[in-house]
């Protein structure tokens, strides 16, 4: 191989380097939280007591010169039901009697701090491993 021949499989690798990082990115954090929504959901996905109501986790990467990637939770009608589960909620009175609250269960947040430094650490790795 000549050293162009080099350079341009650098300039290549490095070109496709932040969609791979993003998407791979993407891929572990939505792995992450997955196993942890099917626990706390008794594993259907499901939410009994609000219209039996299905989670999930999505991802979107987009991009070309500057690369997005999402890990969303859905549908997006369901957000307060998200947040239930990894905040709690506060008892309260209603109308319909009283509401001892729920725990908080941190669906979202454990998972995806606990999946941080690995993440970090495999787009380190792979960007040392596109330049070398």
């Amino acid at each position: 191989m000549t050293a162009s021949a080099d350079i341009d499989h650098v300039v290549a690798a490095l070109d496709r380097f932040p969609d791979t990082a993003v998407r791979r990115a993407v891929d572990q954090f939505r792995d992450a939280v997955r196993p942890r929504l099917k626990r706390d959901t008794g594993g259907d996905f499901r939410l009994s007591g609000i219209g039996n109501a299905r989670l999930n986790v999505s991802t979107r990467v987009v991009g070309r010169d500057l690369v997005e990637g999402k890990v969303t939770t859905g549908p997006k009608k369901l957000m307060g039901p998200w947040r239930w589960l990894d905040d709690g909620t506060r008892p309260s009175v209603t109308a319909d009697g009283r509401h001892y609250g729920t725990t908080a269960k941190h669906t979202w947040s454990d998972p995806v701090a606990k999946a941080l430094p690995d993440v970090q650490a495999g787009i380190a790795r792979d960007f040392v491993a596109v330049v070398r």
